[in-house]
């Protein structure tokens, strides 16, 4: 019994310790953010003139050199031609911002329409697969070989519940793994492929090294994969087909995923406002400042609470003296 007894009191002091370094810490965080926030650059025009000007490359010759391109992708060595797809120029595509807010490009962003070519392939029942993009010609563009399915692989000592093997599954499963024999399994199965290609004199090549800036390396079109050609899902399931498409690099899918920093790859699909270029200037400022306010409000407060404890420890304290020495008797003469 004793044991238990110890056992919650060590629980309660981790609560109150937790709780502690949580009023100090969170404000700390508060005002460290908003003094970044103050002192940092906003680049949010800068990015919005860096995707109209190569989205203006896009709509004054990209995208005609890009029409009635005719290309083959093989997966293991089985060939189909890849069909044409596109969309039409519209709001809020391929870049999730409405781009109307203060000091913003007075035209705005642009929306140009899209063009890509697209295979899709029935998944099959193998580790690996070998993907390959060929011109008419027969002329390789890209090919790589790529995982259907990995893992990764998780200790006790990584989930942090070495102390409580119990707790590991639950730790796992929110990892979305699966725990067995003391080890945590976290499966990632292959979704989709994206090929970034450029033409280079009279040949469509692989872009790689990018002819266009790109924040990482690879051949692949977003910058939220770091621009990996396969794109993978934290699941087991296999998908019934995997899609391979095929963008130009002066696609403004990309150039809007690489400005945006992958924000606009998450509404790509949507005909809505997201801010993906960020906040304005000034909005940045006042969010600054709302968070130093905050946190040195807060900090205020645990000032005023230590405080008053302070006074209401000592104030117990001096009662407590008193009524011990009021209790001690004293030698009178007779």
């Amino acid at each position: 019994m004793a044991k238990g007894k110890g056992s919650n009191n060590d629980s309660i002091c981790g609560r109150i310790c937790t709780c502690i370094c949580c009023m100090i810490i969170i404000p700390l965080i508060l005002i460290l953010v908003g003094f970044i926030m103050l002192i940092s650059k906003n680049t949010r025009v800068e990015r919005i003139n860096e995707y109209n000007v190569r989205a203006k490359k896009w709509i004054d010759g990209g995208l005609e050199e890009f029409r009635n391109q005719q290309f083959v992708v093989y997966m293991n060595e089985v060939p189909q031609n890849a069909t044409s797809g596109s969309f039409e120029s519209r709001p809020y595509y391929p870049v999730a911002d409405k781009c109307d807010k203060k000091k913003d490009p007075a035209d705005g962003c642009l929306y140009p329409p899209a063009q890509y070519y697209m295979a899709n392939f029935y998944t099959p029942n193998v580790q690996q697969i070998m993907v390959t993009v060929m011109d008419m010609a027969g002329n390789s563009i890209v090919s790589k070989t790529l995982d259907v399915q990995y893992y990764k692989t998780y200790t006790a000592s990584n989930l942090g519940c070495t102390d409580d093997y119990n707790e590991c599954q639950s730790r796992c499963f929110d990892r979305g793994g699966e725990w067995s024999n003391n080890y945590c399994y976290v499966f990632y199965t292959i979704s989709d492929i994206c090929f970034r290609i450029a033409k280079n004199g009279d040949k469509w090549t692989a872009d790689s090294p990018a002819k266009e800036k790109l924040s990482y390396t690879g051949d692949g079109c977003y910058y939220s994969n770091t621009y990996q050609a396969a794109a993978y899902t934290k699941t087991k399931t296999r998908p019934v087909t995997i899609p391979v498409v095929v963008r130009s690099n002066l696609d403004p899918v990309i150039a809007a995923s690489e400005f945006t920093r992958g924000c606009s790859d998450k509404y790509i699909a949507t005909t809505k406002e997201y801010d993906c270029f960020g906040q304005s200037a000034s909005e940045q400022n006042i969010t600054g400042v709302i968070l130093l306010l905050i946190g040195a409000a807060w900090y205020a407060i645990d000032v005023l609470v230590v405080i008053g404890m302070c006074m209401c420890g000592k104030s117990l304290f001096h009662r407590a003296v008193g009524g011990v020495s009021g209790n001690i008797p004293v030698a009178r003469p007779i």
